[in-house]
C-alpha cells in the first residue's frame, strides 16, 4: 500500500476517476523549452528579436479552449507586481509564445479576469484593475481575419 495520498491502486480496488496502474506510463510529465517567437504586428510583419518571456504571471485569463488550429491565449496578469495588459498568442503545435501587437481599445492592465473563445472573438471581462473601482467592461476581440494569420 502507497503513503497517504499516492496514486498507487490495488487490484481489487480502484479509484473511479484515475486510470488502471496500466496506463501509469502515459501519465509521466515531460518537459520542453518554451520557445519565444518574435512578436507580430498588425500587418502580420513579425519582428526580429523575440518575445519577451510571459512568465512569471500571476492571474492571466487564458480561455478554457483553443481555436481549431490548437491556439490559445493569455491576457493580463500580475507581472512583477506591475499589472499587465499584454497578449499572447500561445501555439500548442511547437509550444511556442507569440507577442500580439492589436489595434482598438483594448482592456486597461487587470488581474483575476476572466476569458472567453468564440469562433471570431476573444472575449475578456472583469478582473482588477488595481484602481478603486473593478471594472465590469465587456472587451472583444476580432479575430476573424487574424486566427488565420496567427497560425503558424
Amino acid at each position: 500500500m502507497g503513503s497517504p495520498g499516492s496514486l498507487e491502486t490495488s487490484p481489487t480496488h480502484t479509484h473511479p476517476q484515475l486510470p488502471s496502474q496500466s496506463h501509469s506510463s502515459s501519465q509521466l510529465w515531460s518537459t520542453r523549452p518554451l520557445i519565444l517567437s518574435p512578436p507580430i504586428t498588425l500587418n502580420n510583419k513579425p519582428l526580429t528579436s523575440p518575445s519577451p518571456s510571459p512568465f512569471p504571471r500571476y492571474g492571466p485569463a487564458v480561455p478554457a479552449a483553443a481555436t481549431p488550429s490548437g491556439d490559445s491565449f493569455l491576457f493580463g496578469g500580475l507581472v512583477r507586481e506591475t499589472v499587465r495588459n499584454d497578449l499572447y498568442l500561445f501555439s500548442t503545435r511547437d509550444l511556442s509564445f507569440t507577442l500580439l501587437q492589436t489595434a482598438g481599445e483594448r482592456p486597461s492592465p487587470r488581474v483575476g479576469h476572466a476569458s472567453a473563445l468564440t469562433s471570431s472573438m476573444l472575449v475578456v471581462w472583469g478582473g482588477d484593475t488595481l484602481t478603486t473601482q473593478l471594472d465590469n467592461t465587456l472587451y472583444l476581440l476580432n479575430l476573424g481575419m487574424s486566427t488565420r494569420k496567427c497560425s503558424k
